[in-house]
């Protein structure tokens, strides 16, 4: 269960993220974590309750975990062939919210189908008598080594966002728990066990970058805020001081052209 909490709270920080900066990325992210954290729930639940090794759970947990990391690394996949180039900004929320819905429902399409096969029937070689026991964990670590190789050719390690960078050791992080578990013979040996420990540590990551990313660009907002009002005092500063320098030559001036206007003092002026 730890894995659902872990995440739910990744999801919420990177749906959150996606919507304040209006980041596609970050937001499809968010919303597959959302998917996923429910994959797992349905994942942890049986692994907990333990219904005494039987032909079901013996299919189905390992079928729900490779459900959910496959799951996963298309979502990375797309996110980052996707969204990665340009990272674009929506400018309108009605669109935002569209973009949610879109995403969603495709997530979640995904997530029903793979759930619905997972409980009606076990894949074919899901489990073989070979080095590699898992031989769907092959597809996901292939994924995930995919999108870290789209990663780097869209340049965003380049970005200056600690979100990025936290991104990239998930990705590498995930290739390994992949890569691991696939080597795993039964529930709760030591590759079991190594893997999920894995797959926490991908959480936390997540989750410390999107808090430092987001203190940073709040932090970066304040900047703004900052360099903003003292560009409104330097301008207030700068137009009372134009005003004065006009003032001072203007005033004598004016006072010329009022004693010519009235003819009084200096008599009535001609058309010339």
């Amino acid at each position: 269960m730890v894995l659902v909490i872990l995440a739910t709270i990744v999801a919420i920080y990177a749906i959150a993220r996606g919507y304040t900066l209006k980041d596609k990325l970050s937001l499809f992210i968010g919303l597959g974590f959302f998917i996923s954290a429910i994959i797992d729930l349905l994942h942890g639940t049986f692994a907990v309750l333990n219904l005494g090794n039987t032909a079901f759970e013996g299919y189905f947990i390992p079928q729900t975990w490779v459900a959910g990391r496959i799951l996963m690394s298309i979502v990375m996949v797309i996110a980052v062939v996707k969204f990665g180039h340009a990272r674009e900004n929506i400018s309108k929320s009605g669109s935002l919210r569209k973009e949610i819905v879109i995403y969603t429902s495709f997530l979640s399409v995904i997530a029903a189908v793979i759930t619905i096969i997972s409980l009606s029937q076990p894949l074919p070689f899901l489990t073989i008598d070979f080095v590699i026991k898992r031989s769907y964990e092959m597809a996901a670590a292939i994924l995930f080594a995919i999108s870290i190789l789209f990663f780097y050719k869209r340049k965003l390690y380049a970005i200056n966002d600690t979100f990025f960078k936290g991104f990239l050791l998930a990705l590498i992080i995930d290739v390994f728990v992949n890569l691991i578990i696939s080597y795993s013979s039964s529930v709760f040996d030591t590759a079991f066990n190594v893997a999920h420990v894995l797959k926490n540590v991908s959480y936390f990551v997540f989750i410390i970058t999107l808090s430092s990313s987001a203190i940073f660009h709040y932090t970066l907002k304040e900047k703004l805020a900052d360099e903003l009002k003292d560009i409104d005092t330097k301008k207030e500063e700068f137009t009372s001081m134009v005003t004065h320098e006009l003032k001072t030559p203007l005033t004598p001036i004016l006072g010329w052209l009022s004693v010519l206007d009235k003819g009084d003092l200096l008599g009535t002026l001609n058309d010339k």
